[in-house]
């Protein structure tokens, strides 16, 4: 993973890279190569073409936390080299996680998600733990296709974002560095603070990737590399996991659905829509009848 690095300072544009570019752009200062970055690029943790080559940029300053670092280097990292992988940079938008019954039965998702992962990295595990662990895995992908029922253009949505931003985030994070302690830290801030996050519809693929890949890695640690542009990783993940998906889906959730705490979700979610219904008539009012601008 290791090439070509741009560390940007978004106040001043100034470049600190690890090696030239093609065109001397950059100039040689000690261990470093330092320039500016030109106004027509924009700044981002991202890849791009840029000088001659192809670079992982990321923006200062860098996260405080060394395994935070490593993760976000190497995530932007396989981004650069994500191409030659045979992986397209598709970012498809997921507006059905905008939406009331979308949001909701992602949070369950992640709900069943954290519990499973949580049994697994239990200090003292026994096979009660293994057993929680796998219930929860199937519950978290039980509540993900019962989703896809209902925005049948979503399975195709979600698998891109996830091809494309989780195996990024799962590569970053199985080479940071973390032990099982910190494993642990790092599933429990991203999975139990995700709700609070004011957008599901990109930011969702960043936390399922990694953490179905980690439950995944304690039987198969080269799982990934199976996975190529064509997969789906849904289907992927239920394979490798010798998951049975019953037909009466709607039956079987309704079934589990309280043991995530499904009322709460589901009372917040009804509130969040009825805001957000409200604010939109508040814009349209003011932009659209009561003073509205003719170009």
């Amino acid at each position: 993973m290791y090439g070509p690095l741009l560390f940007i300072d978004p106040n001043t544009r100034q470049i600190y890279a690890n090696e030239p570019d093609i065109y001397g752009l950059l100039k040689s200062n000690r261990s470093l190569y330092t320039g500016i970055l030109p106004d027509d690029v924009p700044i981002a943790n991202t890849a791009l073409e840029w000088g001659g080559k192809s670079w992982a940029m990321i923006m200062l300053p860098l996260p405080s936390d060394y395994s935070d670092r490593l993760t976000l280097i190497i995530h932007e990292s396989f981004h650069r080299e994500q191409p030659a992988l045979g992986f397209e940079a598709n970012n498809p938008d997921n507006p059905h996680l905008a939406q009331k019954d979308g949001r909701i039965y992602l949070r369950l998702e992640f709900e069943a998600l954290k519990q499973s992962v949580l049994s697994f990295l239990e200090e003292e595990r026994s096979s009660q733990n293994i057993i929680e662990m796998n219930q929860h895995l199937t519950n978290a992908l039980l509540f993900r296709k019962y989703r896809w029922t209902l925005y049948p253009e979503a399975e195709n949505a979600e698998n891109l974002l996830e091809l494309n931003e989780g195996i990024a985030e799962w590569t970053g994070l199985i080479l940071s560095e973390r032990d099982n302690i910190q494993l642990r830290l790092y599933f429990e801030q991203g999975l139990f603070d995700f709700h609070k996050m004011p957008s599901y519809v990109r930011s969702f693929a960043y936390y399922t990737i990694p953490a179905y890949g980690y439950l995944l890695s304690q039987k198969d640690e080269n799982w990934n590399k199976n996975v190529s542009q064509e997969t789906n990783l849904t289907e992927y993940f239920i394979s490798a996991f010798a998951i049975n998906i019953p037909s009466d889906l709607q039956n079987t959730i309704d079934n589990i659905w309280d043991i995530y705490n499904a009322s709460s979700i589901l009372q917040e979610e009804i509130m969040r829509e009825t805001e957000t219904g409200t604010l939109i008539a508040y814009y349209k009012k003011i932009f659209l009848e009561t003073s509205p601008l003719e170009i």
